[in-house]
């Protein structure tokens, strides 16, 4: 749950490739959110930073998992709360 004024949250999910192929993830969109970026988190000194993606990465046969930490969906300007 989030606060009802929160205008942006994060997305969560698991993606996989049941290919042969390699292929990636390179946008998204989500009903009633303005924009939609790829995002991580990665280690930056003693802490932690966000960082946009270009895409994210779906290995032949693989997956990708957006969970809290590593990689999600940022999703800026909801309409209303998820």
């Amino acid at each position: 749950a989030m606060p009802p004024v929160a205008k942006n949250s994060a997305g969560y999910l698991v993606i996989e490739n049941r290919g042969d192929t390699a292929d990636a993830l390179v946008g998204a969109s989500v009903e009633g959110v303005r924009v939609v970026e790829l995002h991580e988190m990665v280690r930056e000194g003693d802490g932690m930073a966000m960082r946009r993606r270009s895409e994210i990465a779906l290995p032949a046969g693989g997956r990708a998992e957006l969970a809290p930490g590593g990689l999600h969906l940022m999703l800026i300007d909801l309409a209303r709360p998820l």
